[in-house]
């Protein structure tokens, strides 16, 4: 069963006080862990856009569920301690080692999985507009 938590309530010491709205959606998470992994490319990939065209190439590894800032990586999933792969840099077709290395073991609850719940979330409202069967008996967003 999922715990309903009471939104965090926090207040600054200076300043004026401003109303704003927004909105609230439950969100349930059947995973017991994000894994937070370091990923290192040998030799060394400057360029973002090929970072993540490499780790892309590799998704059959990671599972399409990922969130990447081209050095963490985030998975609802557990890989091997250390994960080495391959890839070929298409500019110069250099074969490039990546290696990918758990580093955390995140509760679902934690604010390191946030950029992983943006990117989530993100695709899961897309897909809901197609997909009617997102929502669980309660209404709540199931991931």
């Amino acid at each position: 069963m999922y715990s309903y938590r009471e939104p965090l309530q926090k207040m600054g010491t200076k300043g004026s006080p401003v109303s704003i709205g927004s909105n609230y959606i439950p969100i349930c998470c059947k995973n017991d862990a994000v894994f937070q992994y370091h990923v290192t490319f040998n030799p060394n990939v400057e360029s973002l856009g090929m970072r993540f065209g490499m780790m892309k190439e590799h998704r059959p590894t990671t599972g399409e569920v990922v969130a990447f800032d081209g050095s963490i990586l985030y998975l609802p999933k557990r890989l091997e301690e250390v994960v080495h792969l391959k890839a070929e840099r298409k500019t110069d077709n250099q074969e490039i080692d990546i290696k990918i290395q758990l580093t955390k073991i995140l509760p679902p609850s934690s604010d390191l999985c946030i950029p992983f719940y943006n990117v989530v979330l993100r695709r899961f409202v897309l897909s809901m507009y197609n997909n009617k069967d997102s929502q669980d008996d309660t209404g709540q967003m199931c991931l």
